[in-house]
């Protein structure tokens, strides 16, 4: 999770800040922690972020990877149960290198005590050495702005080099 912040509820994190080596590029998140009702049980540790604060916010983190090799992006999603009073359904677009890999729609009812997490992957092929891996939340086109994506329980993990043909024998 998101544990590099000791949260109170609802922490707004600012563009420019720092929150468990993922930079705030724009916009703002929330860090929110369990140890505060009504926010939620995060799906691991005691925080998870919103990628929504005040407005929808974009943060990254790099990655080292090898070039031409795959790997599996895993992580946790849901919605910002507040959302649900206000007819909003939050999307996020989740990116590496630049290269959007998934757009997420998290439009399912539920509720503070009961987030229904969905956890999903996506299996990539490293286009550079060092690459951003990036969260943006989406413009709802409604006000108010602060109902976002919820995030938690990153990981990366290498899945090796591509299948190459083999080699004629000379």
């Amino acid at each position: 999770g998101f544990e590099g912040v000791a949260a109170s509820g609802a922490t707004p994190i600012p563009a420019g800040s720092y929150v468990s080596g993922w930079h705030v590029d724009a916009g703002d998140i929330d860090v929110l922690s369990s140890s505060v009702t009504p926010f939620p049980m995060p799906d691991s540790g005691t925080n998870c972020i919103d990628i929504a604060g005040t407005m929808p916010g974009t943060i990254s983190t790099n990655l080292a990877l090898v070039v031409g090799n795959t790997y599996r992006l895993s992580f946790a999603y849901s919605r910002n149960a507040d959302s649900l009073a206000f007819g909003i359904v939050p999307q996020a677009v989740v990116s590496v290198a630049g290269a959007n890999l998934l757009t997420l729609t998290p439009n399912w009812t539920n509720s503070w005590n009961n987030l229904q997490w969905q956890h999903t992957s996506v299996v990539f092929t490293a286009s550079a050495a060092l690459s951003k891996l990036a969260l943006q939340g989406l413009d709802p086109g409604v006000t108010p702005k602060s109902f976002g994506v919820l995030f938690d329980s990153f990981s990366v993990t290498a899945l090796g080099a591509p299948n190459l043909p083999a080699a004629p024998l000379v």
